[in-house]
């Protein structure tokens, strides 16, 4: 079973989630944008690492830490090391 984080806004009076995934792990998120570096630490994306969302033809767009992001369920992201580099 994969494991599972909750990110619950102060005051989310409906308790409202989205579920997205980085790699296998799920995760419950609120509803909206997020920018890429807050996603990257939810995610803990390890350091040095780009953020990709995995787009619906099963390619990989870079996401920019200042980019934001409109969520939506069953979202796939993953990360990979900048280019030039081995993990």
């Amino acid at each position: 079973m994969a494991a599972q984080h909750e990110e619950k806004e102060p005051g989310d009076r409906h308790g409202r989630t989205i579920r997205v995934y980085y790699g296998e792990t799920a995760f419950d998120l609120k509803p909206g944008a997020h920018e890429g570096a807050e996603l990257a630490a939810i995610f803990s994306v390890p350091a040095g690492y780009i953020l990709d969302v995995v787009n619906e033809d099963g390619g990989f767009d870079d996401v920019d830490p200042t980019r934001k992001i409109v969520i939506r369920d069953d979202m796939r992201f993953a990360s990979h090391p900048p280019v030039g580099q081995s993990s």
